[in-house]
């Protein structure tokens, strides 16, 4: 920084801005060298924020796998989608089922008469009765909620079980009362014989009768409630949309899911190579370029370490199931990645799909569940291993920038007084050649 005094060195025929310049650069290089230091470990903030982002994505792929239950082997297949889809959980077991639709669930409406505005006319104040099945609701209708848009959201207030909307049908304005939920036990009325005064009464009639769904699933009718049905076969949904064609089954087949299992497997390969090319780039040195930032770190190595670990242990299993990933066609490669075997991956999922599940989800044993564990010990908020080595830099950085303005002071200070000297010696070099010249006159 320049202190304000400016001298042009013609006294001494010196280049004193030049010299002073020349020794604050001097004073200022300890400042380039915090700075420098400073950049790195910026950059090594930086480096290790992305490691992290890659660890908890590898983390979440992990947690994806520890629940049997979401994670399955097996795909239900409907033989007539525009009828029924067919979803299978890890509860699934395998089989063909021939599926009849001979009736769809429907939710009961009851519908008002006809109203020349639903916002001005009222329909009378009182108690009105909504009973959906065997409960009923009380519902307290007040003169300022008399008219029909009131009455609806007096309706949807009290949690009556049904929904209330109001319709205009083109010509009059409707009061519309729709079930929750299908099937018969979730029938509708509407009792509003104790609502008095108002312009017109409140009346309403059943346009939409509440009905079961009812199928046959391998010659076994049930009834339900929903067109959502996911409680006769275990780990089996059913989702109904028309009936079937007299006597045209619907086959639904349960089998290894062969192509969703492998793209599941190959997700989390990614995430794992993913954090392993990052702590390959920075733990590897080659010969004439320059070093990575990260070379050697004590962290790097242990968390490379323990991915290696992690992935490539065995777990307990039946005899002759697979006990570790390189048994079903996943290795490590020379750089810490994964490589899939894709042949013997799906010969391992065809033969036996539930195998590979238990393999990643048996527990606390599975792979999943270590691998799940070993990346939260990282990347924990609270405590993690790479949030602590960033708070740390973040120390070292604070400290820098707390030598870097003090040298930076110490550096102005060091340039103004470098220039109050030079100045004084510019003077006192004018003065004694004007002395100099008034006695050269005199001769």
């Amino acid at each position: 920084m320049a202190s304000g005094i400016n001298f042009s060195g013609l006294a001494s025929g010196l280049d004193t801005n030049a010299i002073v310049d020349a020794l604050v650069a001097v004073e200022r290089q300890p400042i380039a060298a915090k700075q420098a230091r400073r950049d790195k470990l910026s950059k090594n903030i930086a480096l290790f924020a992305k490691i992290g982002e890659k660890l908890s994505a590898l983390r979440d792929a992990a947690d994806n796998f520890r629940d049997a239950g979401a994670f399955s082997a097996l795909k239900a297949t409907s033989g007539d989608t525009s009828v029924l889809n067919a979803t299978a959980t890890g509860d699934a077991s395998a089989g063909v089922y021939q599926v009849v639709v001979t009736q769809l669930a429907r939710r009961e409406t009851q519908t008002s008469q006809g109203y020349a505005n639903s916002d001005t006319l009222t329909v009378g104040t009182g108690t009105l009765h909504v009973t959906v099945g065997s409960t009923t609701k009380n519902i307290t209708i007040a003169p300022g909620s008399a008219t029909l848009q009131g009455v609806r959201d007096a309706i949807n207030a009290a949690d009556a079980g049904v929904s209330a909307s109001v319709v205009n049908d083109g010509s009059n304005f409707r009061l519309v009362l729709t079930a929750d939920d299908g099937g018969v036990d979730h029938t509708v009325t509407v009792d509003a014989s104790q609502l008095s005064g108002g312009g017109q009464a409140l009346t309403f009639t059943r346009t939409e009768t509440a009905a079961d769904a009812i199928l046959s699933v391998n010659g076994i009718e049930v009834h339900r409630d929903s067109n959502h049905v996911d409680d006769i076969v275990a780990g089996l949904t059913f989702d109904l949309l028309k009936k079937t064609a007299e006597n045209t089954p619907v086959t639904v087949k349960v089998d290894a899911d062969v192509d969703g299992l492998k793209g599941n497997l190959q997700d989390f390969v990614k995430a794992y190579n993913d954090v392993q090319s990052l702590l390959h780039d920075q733990l590897s040195f080659t010969p004439g370029q320059a070093a990575p930032p990260l070379l050697g770190d004590a962290t790097l190595v242990t968390i490379q370490g323990g991915l290696f670990t992690s992935v490539n242990r065995e777990v307990p299993a039946a005899a002759g199931a697979p006990a570790s990933l390189s048994s079903v066609g996943i290795k490590t490669s020379t750089d810490g990645s994964l490589r899939i075997d894709t042949k013997k991956l799906e010969d391992a999922i065809k033969a036996d799909p539930d195998a590979i599940v238990r393999l990643f989800t048996d527990g606390a044993g599975g792979l999943a569940s270590g691998l799940k564990n070993f990346a939260n010990t990282l990347v924990r908020a609270s405590d993690g291993l790479l949030g602590a080595r960033q708070d740390g830099i973040q120390r070292q950085i604070r400290t820098l920038d707390a030598a870097i303005r003090q040298d930076d002071a110490r550096a102005t200070a060091f340039e103004a007084a470098q220039r109050r000297k030079f100045a004084a010696l510019e003077s006192l070099l004018g003065q004694l050649q004007s002395q100099s010249a008034a006695l050269t006159s005199f001769k």
